[in-house]
């Protein structure tokens, strides 16, 4: 199947007219009210732009210039890919490996088999939509009205992963997802979608790995919701690994039942601008949430992440922490916002937010949030930034260290906090030769 004409976003109801006519919108009934409904949405709110609060300092002017062409199934050939990730050990962190390329599900290039045979585990073009539970949950985490991104994703949507995990079935083998995309003559937009419901007393380990061509335009826009329901357990790590020329906007959401526990830990490396939004809603009592970030940048890539955790019930404890390290002209951009409703008494809740700028031309904008309306609580927020240390570098330079190696050092140890908090050895290990590869020397901090 060709490429379809390439269009810029701002086109959206012609790309979903050729979408259409192509038969690339899988459901009916209800789910294609629900595309439409997001279109209209789309519509309205348009392109955002930095006079609005929640885009301020993220210019996504570039994304809304590009020309892009809708991916299609058989566009791009993703083995050269996935000897990079074999090469790389990416591939060999866990044994159960779902890939999905330009936003279409690839059962041939995936291993399931070793999976519980309980597990619903499907593509949502091969008929996930028509799936009860899928119905029940898709777009109803995952619900922001004002993001006009995640409309879109909502209304263009081809494919995607469902995955149920029933009551009492604990999954012992790590899932790794891997969203590929590929290169071809056009920049592509993907709009990958994956639901993940877990029901009580379930457990689940997942990987969700995005990786693309190092020197290609793209545009990966991708919405992620995740239910993990009373006493269920999930560890969740996202690694973004995109293209330097690349574009990524993420939404990714969670909600949580009582006695649940849900850790996520997104890594960045990648893309020429990279939009998260991620929240987390306690929407039961004993929840226990974990929402933890690291990016390592350079040159002139751009990283906003912006994130809210929503106390609904009483007893819920959240700890965030998010880390930058940024060089050259690169920029960040954290903004987390912990809202405690007036019924969620004995809330515990922590936010942190530390960057480590290597240039003087780096630049953070950083914007903690507390909203209380409960008066039983525990709660603290605090953001630093600063540069490399100077006590701790001539402490090392003292005992025979380089400055060099010694600002490598201290760089790497200030990131590798994050990723030590990961519970999966192989994966950790991964990331933390890619953090040592990331340890070039800051230009403006070397001894003249």
């Amino acid at each position: 199947m060709p490429t379809l004409e390439v269009h810029k976003i701002t086109e959206a109801d012609a790309v979903f007219d050729q979408l259409k006519a192509e038969d690339l919108l899988p459901g009916e009934g209800p789910i294609a009210a629900f595309r439409q409904e997001a279109l209209e949405r789309f519509k309205a709110l348009g392109i955002p732009n930095t006079h609005q609060e929640e885009w301020r300092f993220t210019n996504v002017a570039p994304i809304a210039a590009a020309d892009l062409a809708v991916a299609t199934p058989g566009d791009g050939d993703p083995a050269e890919l996935l000897g990079q990730m074999e090469a790389e050990g990416l591939l060999q962190i866990t044994d159960a490996l779902a890939v999905v390329v330009n936003g279409f599900f690839r059962p041939d290039l995936s291993r399931l088999d070793v999976l519980p045979g309980e597990i619903t585990f499907s593509s949502f073009a091969q008929g996930g939509l028509e799936n009860e539970t899928a119905r029940k949950y898709l777009g109803k985490i995952a619900a922001d009205p004002e993001h006009p991104f995640m409309a879109l994703n909502s209304a263009l949507f081809s494919d995607g992963l469902f995955i149920h995990v029933p009551r009492n079935v604990v999954v012992t083998e790590p899932l790794h997802v891997v969203f590929l995309t590929t290169n071809t003559s056009s920049p592509l937009l993907s709009n990958p979608r994956m639901l993940v419901v877990l029901e009580e007393s379930s457990e689940l380990r997942l990987v969700e790995t995005y990786y693309g061509p190092e020197k290609a335009a793209y545009f990966t826009n991708s919405v992620v919701e995740f239910d993990v329901e009373d006493n269920a357990k999930l560890d969740h790590y996202r690694v973004n690994l995109e293209g330097k020329d690349a574009f990524h906007v993420a939404t990714m959401d969670a909600r949580q039942g009582r006695d649940s526990f849900y850790s996520s830990e997104a890594v960045i490396f990648g893309s020429r601008i990279t939009r998260n939004d991620f929240g987390m809603h306690m929407d039961g009592k004993g929840g226990f949430g974990l929402l933890n970030g690291l990016y390592q940048i350079s040159g002139k890539q751009h990283v906003d992440n912006h994130t809210r955790i929503d106390h609904a019930y009483p007893n819920c404890e959240s700890h965030e922490l998010y880390k930058g390290v940024l060089d050259d002209e690169a920029r960040g951009v954290f903004n987390g916002r912990i809202y405690v409703r007036q019924i969620a008494q004995k809330t515990d809740s922590k936010q942190t937010n530390r960057t480590l700028l290597l240039s003087k031309t780096a630049q953070i904008n950083t914007n903690p949030q507390l909203e209380i309306f409960a008066d039983d609580v525990k709660c603290t927020h605090g953001a630093t930034v600063g540069q490399i240390d100077a006590t701790q570098l001539y402490y090392l330079r003292s005992r025979g260290i380089s400055l060099k190696q010694a600002q490598r050092m201290l760089v790497f140890a200030f990131a590798n906090e994050m990723v030590e908090k990961i519970n999966l050895a192989p994966l950790r290990a991964f990331l933390e030769k890619r953090l040592l590869a990331a340890q070039t020397v800051p230009g403006d901090l070397v001894e003249k």
